[in-house]
């Protein structure tokens, strides 16, 4: 196990003391402060419990088993509301009597919760759900639908703010059930050569705060080979970088071998001119001055220490002077200090029986994040979670042209598809199996070496990695045309390429003529598998289709990807491939 490092780096001396927030901070984390400020609740999904801990001593109070892999709570008055990330259900925990209420979803796999007093609101990413409980009555009274997948809720005044797919999204959070309806909606990308990575740090202050990973993905053909990874720096710059939308940054790292490189921002909190940011993959946190631009005009960075593995949340004082993190894979929670100078931080540790994870796997798990080590990424930016977050997928398409890869244009598949039942692996089916895969992403995509770590670990933690659930219907009518589409789906001849537990028949076919991007592939496509594919957009090995629907309207003219008639079938066709 790696030494926690007992605290690292104080710059321009104590914090200033903010003023309280004037509005409503609702915003989701892994971990929350009691009102009285004696004790945090942190969700703990590898052991199915949502922990209090004493906030000063850091020492468990309480663990209180919900199941199914609580992701985040919100406050809803004296209750904390806990969404679950492998369930089709929230949880009601009541924290002074510990009494527990499940109230079923019509979702499966919540990600990020908010609440008032009266509702919470739960982002169900791999289902394109958000959905409103109202709390006196426990039960659903909204259901928005989305094209992207929802990773991140806040909620300022009247409005649920949802980031999607690398969108920043507001609606009323009264408005009826349906698509989203934006009031707003904001591409994220910060230029025409990056694109914004699945934003889960959304904090609130006047207006909403993003900060996200900016990377640089199909906008630079020019680049060449040999300057074509993604782990390390060329002439200053990153192809990935962590990115502000909103008040302070937009830039505020720097890779130069000093205090600001940081990477994979996990959680905000915005106070009133400070912006605390906790990063999963450079495992720190860093409190930003934005009103005080250095020399450079990046926000002055007032403080900074070192955590473990895999922070993944984090709650602030009152006052701004203390902060909790939740460092989610050490099974711990850290307390910044920061009214002492230097900043003082403490660490309290619990004991966790992971429960789906082996041992090797928890590793691979550190390793798939850590941008610490220099064999897996020589300057601090890239991980494997940097495309396949949380195991999944970012929902881009690449064009890579490194010295060792040559000229290709693919869309990110899931992580969770490199397991030993899907072998050969990649679009093309050139890689035999997982170990090969992150060899040669690790040594061609990364830049590092993978000397002296265990890649094999990390291949081991993507066979682990839980599949995705099927999406629950919303109500009989839409049973019933998931029902129909199952049968035309049998009747277009999709079982003979998708058939079997994970669709697929593990073998390639070719499904279109060749693409007129001289760096897609053409030829034969390795079969990929249909579960959660309602989610995994845009579609094919390139990316080249926006929509499902467009596989067959645009995509199909010579009819190799099945024969589904456009109109009623074709619509029960994506009420079942919605639902796998």
């Amino acid at each position: 196990m790696r030494p926690w490092l007992a605290l690292l780096v104080t710059l321009g001396g104590a914090c200033a003391e903010p003023e309280p927030l004037g509005h409503d901070p609702s915003q989701s984390s892994s971990i929350v402060l009691s009102a009285d400020e004696a004790t945090v609740w942190v969700a703990s999904p590898d052991d199915d419990q949502v922990v209090a801990i004493d906030a000063d001593t850091l020492a468990v109070v309480q663990a209180v088993p919900v199941g199914g892999g609580p992701r985040a709570l919100a406050w809803a008055g004296e209750r904390l509301v806990v969404a679950r990330g492998l369930a089709e259900a929230a949880t009601l925990l009541t924290p002074a009597t510990l009494d527990a209420v499940d109230v079923a979803l019509p979702c499966t796999g919540a990600q990020a919760v908010v609440a008032t007093e009266r509702s919470a609101f739960l982002a169900c990413r791999d289902d394109l759900r958000v959905v409103r409980l109202d709390l006196a009555t426990r039960a659903i009274d909204r259901v928005w639908t989305l094209s992207r997948p929802p990773t991140a809720l806040a909620l300022a005044d009247d409005r649920l703010w949802i980031a999607a797919g690398g969108r920043l999204i507001a609606q009323a959070a009264d408005a009826p059930g349906g698509p989203v309806r934006p009031i707003v909606e904001r591409d994220l990308s910060p230029d025409a050569t990056h694109a914004a990575s699945p934003v889960e740090a959304l904090a609130i202050g006047d207006a909403p705060i993003a900060v996200f990973q900016a990377v640089e993905n199909d906008g630079d053909r020019e680049r060449p080979p040999e300057t074509g990874d993604y782990g390390r720096v060329h002439d200053g710059e990153p192809r990935l970088q962590p990115w502000i939308a909103g008040a302070c940054g937009p830039r505020y790292a720097r890779f130069d071998g000093g205090p600001r490189r940081f990477s994979g921002p996990a959680a905000a909190v915005w106070r009133d001119g400070l912006l605390y940011v906790v990063h999963r993959f450079t495992q720190d946190f860093a409190l930003l001055d934005c009103g005080r631009p250095d020399a450079d005009g990046l926000p002055t960075l007032r403080a900074t220490a070192a955590l473990g593995a895999g922070p993944a949340g984090l709650a602030v004082s009152a006052d701004g002077q203390r902060v909790w993190i939740d460092v989610a894979f050490d099974g711990a929670v850290a307390r910044v200090d920061l009214a002492a100078d230097p900043a003082l931080l403490a660490v309290g540790r619990r004991p966790i029986t992971a429960l789906r994870l082996s041992d090797r796997a928890l590793e691979g798990r550190r390793l798939f994040h850590d941008a610490t080590r220099a064999p897996l990424t020589p300057s601090g930016v890239v991980t494997c979670a940097s495309c396949h977050p949380d195991g999944g997928q970012d929902g881009l398409r690449w064009f890579i042209h490194t010295a060792d890869i040559p000229a290709k244009l693919r869309r990110t598949p899931p992580a969770w598809m490199a397991r030993p039942e899907l072998l050969p692996l990649h679009w093309a089916g050139d890689l035999p199996d997982a170990l090969t895969l992150v060899q040669a992403t690790v040594r061609g995509l990364m830049g590092g070496s993978g000397d002296v770590v265990d890649l094999g670990a990390i291949a081991t933690y993507m066979a682990e990695l839980p599949l995705p659930r099927p999406r629950p219907p919303l109500d009989a009518t839409e049973a019933d045309c998931q029902a129909r589409g199952a049968e035309v789906f049998a009747a277009a001849g999709c079982l003979d390429c998708h058939g079997g537990p994970l669709a697929t028949d593990g073998l390639s076919h070719t499904i279109r003529p060749a693409p007129a991007d001289p760096a897609g592939l053409a030829g034969p496509v390795q079969t990929p598998s249909l579960l959660g594919v309602r989610s995994r957009g845009p579609w094919l090995h390139d990316g080249s289709a926006p929509t499902l629907r467009s596989l067959w309207t645009d995509l199909n003219a010579s009819g190799q990807h099945g024969h589904p008639a456009v109109g009623p079938d074709l619509d029960a066709l994506l009420c079942h491939l919605e639902s796998l």
